[in-house]
């Protein structure tokens, strides 16, 4: 599949009225079954962008294979 290969951060408040967390977890569910290299990252509150979140993504970004360029 071609999410075999594909690295993936999700990144989500368990309180989200927005994206609902069941909704969430289907997504994360899929892409896992798709094959991808998936991170899901919870937080407690709702549709807004914490700390920790922020912490993820660069995380996320520093393990990544520098571009060739």
């Amino acid at each position: 599949p071609a999410l075999a290969t594909a690295r993936i951060l999700i990144t989500a408040g368990r309180n989200d009225p927005i994206c609902p967390a069941p909704l969430t977890q289907s997504l994360a569910d899929y892409l896992e079954a798709q094959g991808s290299d998936l991170t899901l990252d919870w937080h407690d509150g709702g549709h807004e962008v914490r700390q920790n979140e922020l912490a993820a993504l660069q995380g996320f970004f520093n393990e990544m294979p520098a571009l060739a360029g």
